[in-house]
Parts: C-alpha cells; structure tokens; sequence
C-alpha cells in the first residue's frame, strides 16, 4: 500500500483513501497514481472537476489572482470577482435572483435553509423527497432520506416530511411547511430524473400554501446535465437553486440563489470568511467563460445521450436501465453489485462512482470528455459485467 495511504489511515477520520489508490497527478479525463498509472476519470471528485484535470483556463486564472495579491477580502470589503460571478449567476437565471457564495454544496443548502425558515417565520416544518440526499451537514443530512447518512444525530434533526415524487403526496405539503427541497436529477439516490410535470404541479402547490421552492442543484445543475440550472430550463421556476459542484473546477465553492422579491438576508444571522473568495470567483469565471464560448452545455445533453446509447445498444443482460440527463448517467443492474462493478472498473483503469441505490453505477465524466473516452468506459463497464456472469 501507498505510504501515503498509510499515513491517512493513520491520521485522518477514518472516512477518506476508501478507494486505496492515492491520485497525484492528472489531464484532461485521466488521472494518474504514484506509480504513473492512468485512469480514466468518470467520477471527477463527485462531478466537481467540470472541465477535466489540469484546464489551463483554470491554470491561468488562478495565476491571474495570485499575482494580484488579495485572495480573501471577507464579507466586508467588496471585490470585483466576487461581484461579477454573482451577477453572471443571477443573469443565467434570468436576471431577478440575488445570492450568496459559500464553500461547498451542503453549505449553499444550510444557507437555504436559514434563508426559508427567516422568510417563513413560524412554520417548522420542511418537506423533501424519497432517495434525496442535500448533504451532511445537520440541516442538509436532516433533508436526506437515507437513514446511513445520520444514523446517531436524529435527535438534532429539522422536522422533515418525505414524499413520494407522485402528486397524490402533494397534500402533505400545507400551511406548516417551510420550503420544500428537491433534486431535478437525484444523483445520489440513484440517478433519478423527476418528471418536470411534477416538479411544476409541487412548485403550484407551494404558491397555493405560501411554501417556498428549492431547486437543489448542486450535483446536476452548472452544465452537467445541459444548462445552468435544469428547474429554471424546465419552467419549474424554483424560489432558491442551489449550486456547487463544476463552479470552480474542483475548488471548494456553493452558491444559493434566490428571487429578488424574497429580499435580502437579514444582518448577522449568517455569514463567511473564505466563501466567494477571490481566488476561486476568478477560476469559476473563467469555467463559466469556458461553457459559454465552447457551449458545453448542449455538449453535455449530446455526450450523455451517446453514453447512454453506448450502454443500452450493448443489451447486456445484467443491465436493467440507463438513466439520467446530460453527463449524470446511472446503469442501473439487475442486482445489488454496483460496488463490485465499481471495483472492477477500477482495475481496469476507469473510475466510477456508486450510489445509495447499491444497483446503481453512476458516471459523472469531465463536460470536454471525447467520443472515444466514452467508447473506452462502456466497453469497461461491459467487460466487468461480463465478468459476473463466470
């Protein structure tokens, strides 16, 4: 084993180097090991490396902001990249939004959180779906449906109702509850797309009982499924979108966003010391100049339909579906062996990622991933399945 492997076996929580592989380099859609060998990366860090490793539009941002010199500023103080990403933000959602930069996913959603109960006072309840997963922070993992995320930590919980994503449960969002959280794709409950059809008759459904909307995406909105957010695209018009992974090409980053009318946050209840630094609102600027001008987002919706084609064409016998929008794509098999195919993929030399659904592969490549590279994963994936059948 890697001495550094063994060193974060000894020092670290006990949560981290699970994979046993310590990554010390990589390009484009490879990622390399000590001892030099490539991987082809279909997990990017969870789908935050958006534009593969090693970009050289990141690279040169970043120098950008070093060299001036100031890479926090605090709350206080203004900046000019932190100015000009919110602006963009808002302006992709259509202009009338305001937000807030944190430092990951689940803070985006604590901020969320704090936000619907100060907007709706008095109403304590909130409400979120089946297979969700917001994150583990304690509000966040108070959102998510899978029990293992906060087993021991339940007497410190938000109240939270979870529904089916059917609209015989839309009664159980009434005049108590707070907000309502959703994923337009749930990514880690196993790569479902909700029906946009539900996702406005919910969004209806709060306006009729004063709840607001919170379009959760984290892991599928910022391009990787097509568009900056998907509940904007699909006319769900969300009062809050949350977003994180992709921003900043693997640097820590989130962002909550919500309607101007909603109003600004009140003062001291929240707060940062090293959200929307200048050093990664330089780098997400330059991801987002990236998307634009090379309109990865449409690449994105194309490369996840070849993926999925790739899949489904092969008819192989262990694969019961190929979900998902863009380049968040899950096979689902026709056992509880994700895991196993994980690790067989991984000595082939291509990294995945499971799920909370144990039938689930999930592949998040980088959005510049090439035709060949999926080509070289699926017939990965084919191979392992193979093997199961010996």
């Amino acid at each position: 084993m890697s001495s550094f492997l063994d060193i974060e076996s000894r020092f670290g929580p006990g949560i981290t180097a699970t994979r046993e592989v310590c990554l010390v380099r990589g390009e484009g859609s490879w990622a390399f090991d000590e001892s030099g060998r490539r991987y082809l990366d279909f997990s990017m860090a969870h789908g935050s490396v958006a534009l593969g490793h090693a970009h050289p539009a990141v690279a040169s941002a970043m120098k950008r902001a070093l060299e001036e010199g100031i890479l926090n500023c605090g709350m206080g103080f203004s900046s000019p990249f932190r100015a000009r990403l919110l602006e963009r933000l808002c302006q992709g959602l259509g202009g009338k939004f305001r937000g807030f930069l944190a430092n990951s996913g689940a803070e985006a959603i604590e901020t969320a959180i704090k936000l619907c109960a100060l907007k709706r006072p008095g109403r304590k309840r909130f409400v979120a779906l089946r297979r969700s997963f917001h994150g583990r922070t304690l509000g966040a993992s108070s959102l998510t449906f899978n029990p293992n995320y906060k087993r021991g930590l339940e007497h410190l919980l938000l109240e939270v109702d979870f529904i089916r994503p059917i609209e015989e449960d839309l009664d159980r969002v009434d005049e108590g509850v707070a907000a309502v959280f959703v994923e337009p794709v749930q990514g880690e409950g196993g790569v479902y797309p909700l029906p946009p059809d539900f996702l406005r008759a919910l969004r209806s459904r709060c306006d009729e009982v004063g709840s607001l909307l919170v379009a959760d995406e984290v892991q599928c909105g910022f391009f990787r499924c097509g568009s900056l957010a998907l509940s904007v695209e699909d006319g769900i018009s969300p009062h809050v979108v949350c977003l994180a992974k992709g921003m900043a090409n693997g640097i820590p980053i989130g962002a909550c966003l919500w309607r101007e009318e909603l109003g600004p946050l009140p003062p001291k209840v929240h707060g940062t010391t090293y959200g929307g630094n200048p050093l990664v609102c330089a780098v997400a600027l330059a991801v987002l100049d990236v998307v634009e001008e090379e309109r990865l987002g449409e690449r994105a919706t194309r490369m996840g339909r070849g993926l999925i084609s790739l899949i489904e064409e092969a008819r192989h016998p262990r694969v019961k579906e190929v979900r998902g929008r863009g380049l968040l794509v899950g096979v689902e098999l026709t056992g509880p062996v994700a895991e196993e195919v994980v690790r067989s993929l991984q000595g082939k030399g291509v990294l995945a990622l499971t799920t909370s659904n144990r039938s689930v592969v999930r592949f998040m490549p980088s959005l510049l991933v090439s035709e060949e590279e999926l080509e070289l994963a699926a017939s990965a994936l084919l191979s392992a399945l193979d093997e199961l059948e010996r």
